[in-house]
């Protein structure tokens, strides 16, 4: 539910498409990763695109609920463990 409480099944959703093995990516190379190991079928890649729609709702309840901007945050987390 875009306008509902954030819930925490929500963040590991998210936490689990910005990070590829062991490091932070954009949504982007994430998808075209699960597109690449896992897009067997235009249905299956047609599938993985919309949940990324999915994801983009989730990320701007996450940004909207934080007290600093989600990507200064993503950044000092790059920074802090490279």
């Amino acid at each position: 539910n875009p306008q509902g409480k954030l819930e925490e099944r929500e963040i590991v959703n998210y936490a689990d498409k910005r990070v590829m093995h062991d490091r932070i990516v954009s949504l982007v190379q994430r998808v075209e990763d699960l597109i690449q190991r896992y897009g067997t079928t235009e249905e299956i890649k047609n599938r993985i695109r919309l949940n990324e729609s999915v994801i983009c709702v989730i990320e701007k309840k996450i940004a909207d609920s934080m007290t600093v901007d989600l990507d200064s945050a993503i950044q000092r987390i790059q920074t802090l463990f490279p």
